[in-house]
């Protein structure tokens, strides 16, 4: 059946349209480089040429054809110390990724119109589409996905680009398919991934009901409550890559399994969180010890990034990212304010030490319980409860069911939800020098109404009575 669906499908072809005055990009050289990178480089356009992906140009040619060309260059990849030397075209792909300044190609070619962003869905949509136990889940990466996307012969000749060779001397050559620096790559790619899997197995992709089959970018989850059906539906995903030449390499299929890496996130029977690696990497990095106002402000925004990692326990604002962080954010507002250059070393006492300390050992997983439309909402009760400290605010969303919520005389106890409900909202606030002068018990009526916005942020909920 699957056959009889894909016949005569093929990945769209990719049109680009410039901008009203647009002219083509001043050849430059290619980006200083070691002697490594060159040789790296030459490698990878060798493969890539042998897989069709590039097509080598003559300096001649690209005048003639008017090719519009931007630097690249070789980025190390984190396995850059496992790949033994020498370089070569079997390991270069594993130590190094080529990358194509493209900005100025993405400044001048013409944005898509809203309605292709309707197909790239958030990662919050796609976990809202998974339930809340009993669960099997199977994952794989479609490999070097935007490279089956071709470009069309009319726009194909702005996307040339130029690099050193092993002996240091400029070279040229034309991608024919789609780059990942392109900044329209993710639309054109979630609009053909759709196509594909809506015609072949519309019974378990869909995207306007209940799905079993989940995307984002080039990643692929199938879940089921049955192992056996999720085998299939894997099996079914790589027939249908292969069907129509994509790849999806045998290492990077997962499961099926009860418990799977996706998009960085582990996912688990009755919720998600972050993935042991990713938070063994912030872990690592917030160790080492940073001596400057630059160093400290850099730690600070990463924390911020990640701040999904520090919940308050027990609903109490004294153990929020805000509070914690307190010291530090008054340390550079102070240096900033006395005028201290970037590289000021920080006066860094045995209190600042705890304190950060402090921050590491009340990082959590960030684990958010699954609550999809397909759970039980009829019996779900919403409490929505705020804290304030006197250096922080915290307001936390929780749920339980109704019946358990209504026949406990201890149910507005912070202690009490922590041990019976599921945390699925946060909202923290590091508080002013004019929220300071105020009583922490009018903080917290204070910051009810701000807190509600917490609802708003899970559009799957059920409106709150």
């Amino acid at each position: 059946m699957i056959d009889e669906r894909l016949k005569g499908w093929s990945f769209p072809k990719v049109t680009v349209q410039l901008n009203p005055g647009a002219v083509r990009c001043c050849p430059k050289r290619p980006y200083v480089c070691r002697k490594r990178e060159m040789q790296a480089m030459e490698l990878m356009v060798n493969n890539l040429e042998r897989d069709g992906i590039v097509t080598r140009l003559s300096r001649a040619a690209v005048d003639h054809r008017q090719v519009w060309i931007s630097p690249a260059f070789a980025v190390p990849k984190a396995t850059v110390d496992e790949v033994a030397e020498p370089l070569t075209a079997e390991n270069v792909d594993r130590a190094y990724r080529l990358v194509v300044d493209e900005r100025c190609i993405n400044e001048s070619v013409k944005d898509l119109l809203p309605s292709w962003g309707t197909y790239m869905r958030s990662i919050d949509e796609c976990l809202a589409e998974l339930p809340a136990s009993d669960v099997w889940y199977a994952g794989l990466d479609v490999g070097q996905a935007f490279f089956n996307l071709e470009y069309d012969e009319s726009c194909s000749h702005l996307f040339g680009f130029a690099y050193y060779d092993f002996a240091g001397t400029v070279q040229y050559a034309l991608f024919r398919f789609m780059t990942m620096g392109f900044k329209l790559s993710s639309f054109f790619w979630a609009y053909a991934i759709h196509s594909l899997l809506a015609t072949a197995i519309p019974e378990a992709y869909c995207t306007d009901s209940p799905t079993h089959i989940l995307t984002f970018v080039d990643d692929i989850l199938a879940w089921s409550r049955f192992i056996d059906e999720c085998v299939h539906l894997k099996s079914l995903l790589v027939y249908i890559l292969e069907k129509v030449n994509a790849k999806a390499p045998i290492a990077k299929r997962k499961g099926p399994a009860r418990e799977i890496d996706y998009v960085g996130l582990t996912l688990v029977q009755a919720g998600y969180r972050i993935s042991d690696a990713t938070l063994e990497i912030l872990r690592t990095n917030l160790k080492t010890k940073h001596l400057t106002l630059r160093g400290l402000r850099t730690k600070l925004g990463l924390l911020q990034f990640c701040r999904s990692l520090s919940r308050p326990e027990r609903n109490r604002a004294e153990k929020t990212l805000s509070q914690l962080t307190a010291p530090f954010t008054s340390l550079v507002g102070s240096m900033v304010a006395a005028k201290s250059k970037k590289t000021a070393r920080l006066p860094w006492t045995a209190d600042l030490e705890a304190s950060w300390k402090a921050i590491g050992d009340n990082m959590g997983n960030a684990f958010v319980p699954f609550h999809s439309q397909m759970d039980n909402w009829d019996g779900m009760q919403l409490v929505l409860m705020s804290d304030a400290s006197p250096e922080a605010g915290a307001a936390c969303l929780w749920r339980l069911p109704r019946e358990k919520f209504a026949t406990n005389p201890k149910r507005t106890s912070a202690d009490w939800l922590s041990d019976n409900a599921q945390l699925i909202g946060v909202w923290t606030h590091k508080l002013s020098t004019y929220e300071k002068a105020h009583d922490i018990a009018d903080l917290v009526v204070r910051y009810m109404p701000r807190a509600g916005s917490l609802a708003s942020a899970y559009p799957i909920l059920p409106q709150l009575p």
